[in-house]
Order: structure tokens, then sequence, then C-alpha cells
């Protein structure tokens, strides 16, 4: 039987092997960004993946201000939780930085590749929790694959592709992993909440944890509302002190305008005291006392 060869226009071939040779480039300056942290793989169509493959990491330089400000606070013999831990792009670095690590991760397909990096990282100290954070213990429906993100799913974004996944009460769980965190011979120093819109209801269930352990929380406010809403819970439990992670640009609407902004001066980073949840996008930080 006869089988029809292959034939690639020169064109189209060109376009390939330009393509190779970009992407081969692109990731092997990443694996020299990634030197001390090991193998790590990611989903290359995702947003974060793509940021891992351009850069080493995703929000490489917001790493870079909360490893300062860790180091500033003598954190590094505490617990930390990374809750919404993706594929584990800051769990792998906070192994670096804490005695340990508990990442918690609903998803399954991205839990999956959170538990391969922790193994590829070769990061001993962290503990995987494939189940969501919330005020009570549930099965919710959680939105998958929200506008091409794959590890932009929550529980409080409605989408057409969702699945019912298992939330549980934040302080019954932790008690359930490691009791010497409820007796307080381990303490939680930091915590990182990355729930897409979700953080109040996160909050809600660590109320003893956040009271007892009094630890320093990052969390993302894309809206002013669910922000705003997080942070009222958190004053609460006597968090008085609001920081953003600023970029040059990031009040600025569009991305064309911000990254022309950004190339006609320095991109800057820096952490800046605030009077409550900005209108822009921000990673911000609260604490129970002045982090100045």
């Amino acid at each position: 039987m006869a089988i029809d060869g292959v034939t690639i226009e020169r064109s189209h071939y060109v376009v390939e092997r330009v393509r190779e040779f970009v992407v081969k480039t692109l990731v092997r300056h990443a694996a020299k960004r990634r030197a001390d942290f090991g193998k790590f793989a990611v989903i290359p169509t995702d947003f974060v993946g793509m940021n891992v493959i351009a850069n080493g990491f995703y929000e490489r330089h917001e790493l870079t201000i909360l490893r300062r400000l860790i180091e500033s606070q003598g954190l590094s013999n505490t617990t930390a939780l990374d809750i919404g831990a993706n594929i584990g792009n800051h769990a792998v670095v906070f192994s670096k930085l804490f005695r340990d690590v508990i990442a918690f991760e609903p998803n399954p397909s991205v839990a999956a590749l959170l538990e391969a990096n922790i193994v590829l990282s070769n990061c001993r100290n962290v503990k995987v929790q494939r189940v969501g954070l919330g005020p009570e213990d549930a099965v919710l429906p959680f939105t998958q694959d929200h506008e091409g993100n794959d590890g932009h799913g929550s529980f409080a974004i409605k989408g057409t592709s969702t699945i019912d996944l298992q939330v549980k009460n934040g302080d019954n769980l932790l008690r359930e992993i490691d009791p010497e965190i409820a007796n307080g011979r381990r303490r939680i120093g930091f915590v990182k909440c990355d729930v897409e819109g979700f953080e109040a209801s996160v909050f809600m269930g660590l109320k003893q944890t956040l009271t007892d352990h009094s630890p320093i929380i990052v969390f993302e406010s894309d809206q002013t509302g669910p922000g705003a809403e997080a942070y009222g819970v958190l004053q609460q439990y006597g968090y008085r002190h609001l920081y953003a992670i600023r970029e040059t640009g990031d009040t600025i609407d569009g991305r064309l305008g911000r990254e022309l902004k950004r190339l006609r001066s320095n991109y800057n980073f820096w952490l800046e005291p605030l009077d409550g949840i900005p209108a822009f996008w921000s990673n911000v930080i609260a604490a129970k006392h002045s982090l100045d």
C-alpha cells in the first residue's frame, strides 16, 4: 500500500523553525532564572504557564517584594499557607523562605501539576491539600477555565464549565492537618490567598487561626467590591494596616496604556500604605501591626 508523503511549503517551514527557535530560547532563559528551584511543569496555553515560560516565574517582581518583606519580619521559622496555590509558582518559592508550607488547590487538573512541581522542585516541606477553603464544609460549584486561564477558576465566578468540589472550614481542617497549629506550638506567620473573589469566605472560615496566629496576609484585589468585603472580614479580626504592591502604570486603564507608560520610564515595584482597598487591580497586604 502506497502512503503519500508530507510536503511543507518553504514559507511555512521557515515560520515553524523561527517559532521553535524563539520558544527554545525563552525556555532556556526561564530555566536559568529558575536554577535554584529545580524543574517546573506548566500548561503552555495558560496565562500562568506562559509567564513562567517567558520569565521563569509568574509575578516574579511581586515575589521579590514578598521575599524581602518575609525576611524583614523574621518569619523563616513559621508556617505559610498558600490558598489557591495553582501550579505551585508561589509555594515553591515559599518552601525556601518558611519552615513549611501548606498549599490548598481544589481544581483537580491544576492540583495534579501542583503536586508534580512540588516533586520536581524537591520541596519536601510543602504539603498539598486538594480542597477549597470556606466558612463551612460543603460541596460547591467551581467554574473552570475562566477566560483562558486554567488557574483562574473559582467558587465565586459563574460560568458554563463547572464541577462540584469539596470546600472545608479552614480552622477545622488545619486542626486535622497539624494539631500543633491548634495548640500554638507551630505558628502560622504568612498567608497568601488568591481565590478569585472568594477571599472573604475563606477568611470567615479561618477566624480562629487568623485571630490566634496574626499572620501577614497577601490577597489579590481586582475589584473594589470583593476586595473591600475581604478586608472588612479581616478588620473584624484586628487587621488595621493595609499595603499595596504597586507597579508603574497600575492606575492606567487598558493594557496598551500601561505598557506605554512602562516603556517611557523605569518599570518599578514598591510597597505603599493604603487607607482602604484600591479601585485598581493590586496584590494587597494586610497586617495587625505596621510593616514600616
